[in-house]
């Protein structure tokens, strides 16, 4: 830990998670109640440091009072740890540092390093904000989620307010069937033309794609009589019965939104305690606490190199 204090505040407390094979997390506390993070994994060519919040000054001076307390009876951080443990320091200028270390299968036999590690977890939340920081896990899927059904509140009240203008406003032809194209209902790309002749003006064809369902496309057979929905100031054309059917079908449709807001809520009320933190290179980490639990670069292929795969890709 030692290497990591260099440059540090005098008074700046260092207390580090280390893991044999996820790296390690050291929370650093400042005098004047700063409260930051450095994580190294083993895939970094560098340390990365990030802010977490701010806490009172005397609560930082009190968990000094605490850790020199701890610090008489120092212990050295064992050279290629194996295991999963915790240290504490606090830079006082001296070298080399003073350091406790402690196993975490022996973490409940040191009462002092545990009471001193539930201070810590309480000072970091505390900086880090509740459920709604933008550290929050659950607060970040929930404004994505929130902003998401948002969207598709406007998306389904835009349509809403289109196809009641429609009902109103359209005048209702009939019109014969003189193409049919697509390989099945269900072909993305189906159409059928149809021949009316409108109220107002000579006979025309018109081009049905929207809103045609695989139904009225297999009945519709050439020579074959349908129902239409003619709007003349926009010269758009629909099958009558699957405007109506749409417009009973999309009342379920805000259903949709209300469970993705719930879905949001719900990660806000069980999972509140997991935490982001970002390295120096944009990927990623999720910490509990004081550990980190999942890292963008355990992945064989990292979120970073997927983002710039995909930004290549429009090139």
């Amino acid at each position: 830990m030692s290497s990591l204090a260099n440059q540090l505040p005098l008074g700046t407390l260092l207390w580090m998670w280390t893991h044999p094979r996820k790296g390690t997390l050291v929370t650093l506390l400042f005098p004047e109640g700063e409260v930051r993070e450095m994580r190294v994994h083993q895939r970094d060519e560098a340390t990365s440091q990030s802010e977490v919040g701010r806490i009172p000054a005397k609560s930082v001076a009190a968990l000094q009072a605490a850790a020199r307390l701890i610090l008489t009876r120092p212990s050295t951080f064992p050279s290629g740890a194996t295991t999963e443990g915790f240290s504490l320091a606090i830079q006082t200028g001296a070298s080399p540092l003073p350091e406790r270390w402690v196993n975490v299968q022996t973490l409940a036999a040191d009462p002092a390093m545990s009471a001193f590690r539930q201070q810590v977890l309480t000072a970091r939340a505390q900086a880090e904000g509740g459920r709604f920081a933008w550290r929050s896990l659950a607060g970040r899927l929930f404004f994505l989620l929130l902003a998401v059904s948002l969207g598709i509140c406007w998306l389904i009240v835009r349509d809403w307010r289109a196809g009641d203008r429609l009902e109103r406003t359209a005048e209702r032809v009939s019109g014969t069937v003189v193409q049919r194209e697509g390989k099945s209902g269900f072909d993305q790309d189906k159409s059928i033309r149809v021949r009316l002749v409108p109220s107002h003006g000579p006979a025309q064809e018109a081009k049905i794609k929207q809103y045609l369902s695989a139904e009225n496309w297999a009945s519709a057979s050439v020579g074959s009589t349908v129902q239409l929905l003619y709007l003349p100031s926009e010269n758009q054309t629909f099958v009558a019965s699957d405007i109506l059917r749409w417009q009973h079908d999309k009342k379920w449709i805000p259903l949709f939104p209300l469970l993705l807001v719930l879905l949001g809520l719900s990660f806000l009320i069980f999972f509140p305690r997991y935490r982001v933190g970002a390295h120096s290179d944009g990927q990623e980490y999720l910490v509990v606490g004081d550990t980190v639990v999942g890292d963008d670069k355990d992945l064989p292929v990292s979120r970073l190199t997927l983002n710039i795969t995909r930004f290549l890709w429009k090139f």
